[in-house]
């Protein structure tokens, strides 16, 4: 069989996935079809909204499916069937396999996994490696088999995560590597150049990476420290966004729902700025603070709501034009209803 003669079904659905499908085509790779996720309502409106992946196949006149879940769509899976594809890819799909689909395609199905197996199987690893602290991580080409991120390793590319990475800058760095691993893997796979080899099954190995939500923008007050709060904003920006109310110190809302894109950490006050009380808001040389138990940190840009991303210094001039001389506090309303430091 030549490389070109490969059937291959595609199985993806936001950005992280694009590239990969992007990849198979500029190699001559075509897939013979598209499974992607349902459109969605998004907006005040709850107008559909195509994945990015279904726009980009009908680009290039692609056969799409939308199955709502394809492990009950039996006229899907006989569908799939008929093909007689001889490898599956998924990339960031967003739904279980049956294991009457896993055994289909004669190579089996191939999953792009956005880390270094067994750390961060799941739903997120890209958010947790940088929610973790680590240093690097990279994309495994994993076998599909029922368990969760447990098939046999094909291919693994490790790249390094740097202090200001975030989610969406690592998913971009990511989708490139995964999109180089993947063809190098089709074509030695090709060539019979691929050993699979069983994960490791230490369980001081295996992590998991939960599934991302709203909720977690918030911020545990008082409990979270300088350090996990500069991180989990990394790792949440572009979504949901570490999000925050402004108060005075009479509880007065004073602004709602401020999320935060960039920041610093501060272990120790720069300067002559003297420790506040804890979620107090410390203006000094045009630059903006907030108090936590181990430290500062510095806002850099912020998106209030109703408005486009700001840089700090524009957000200062617009807030102090409401407060005169009272302290303000950062914490959400629907998280406590006070100090922080009453808590």
């Amino acid at each position: 069989m030549k490389l070109e003669n490969l059937k291959i079904i595609f199985l993806g659905t936001p950005n992280f996935a694009l590239l990969s499908l992007q990849g198979l085509i500029e190699a001559d790779l075509k897939p013979i079809m598209i499974i992607t996720q349902p459109d969605k309502p998004a907006g005040r409106g709850q107008k559909l909204i195509k994945p990015i992946v279904k726009e980009f196949a009908e680009k290039h006149n692609l056969p799409i499916r939308q199955p709502i879940k394809i492990a009950h769509d039996l006229n899907l899976i006989e569908e799939i069937k008929a093909l007689k594809p001889d490898l599956m890819i998924t990339a960031a799909f967003g739904q279980i396999l049956s294991q009457e689909i896993i055994n289909i395609p004669k190579w089996g199905i191939w999953n792009v996994h956005a880390s270094l197996l067994p750390r961060w199987r799941g739903a997120a690893p890209i958010q947790w490696s940088i929610l973790s602290g680590d240093t690097q991580t990279g994309i495994t080409i994993m076998q599909t088999e029922k368990g969760l991120d447990t098939g046999s390793v094909l291919a693994t590319r490790a790249i390094d995560i740097i202090d200001t990475e975030t989610a969406q800058t690592l998913t971009e760095k990511l989708s490139v590597v995964g999109t180089e691993l993947l063809i190098e893997t089709i074509i030695n796979n090709k060539q019979n150049l691929i050993r699979p080899q069983a994960q490791p099954t230490d369980e001081n190995l295996i992590k998991y990476a939960f599934k991302i939500t709203k909720e977690m923008s918030l911020i545990e007050w008082p409990k979270i420290n300088v350090i996990e709060l500069e991180r989990k904003i990394r790792a949440l920006n572009p979504w949901p966004s570490v999000n925050f109310d402004i108060f005075d110190q009479n509880n007065n809302l004073i602004e709602r729902q401020i999320k935060i894109h960039k920041a610093d950490s501060h272990l120790v006050a720069p300067g002559e700025i003297k420790p506040a009380e804890l979620g107090e808001i410390i203006f000094k040389d045009k630059k903006v603070y907030i108090q936590l138990i181990d430290g500062l940190l510095e806002l850099k840009e912020v998106l209030p709501t109703g408005k486009k991303n700001m840089l700090i210094a524009d957000w200062v001039n617009g807030l102090k034009n409401k407060i005169k001389d009272s302290k303000l506090f950062v914490f959400q309303r629907n998280l406590v209803t006070k100090n922080p430091n009453e808590l």
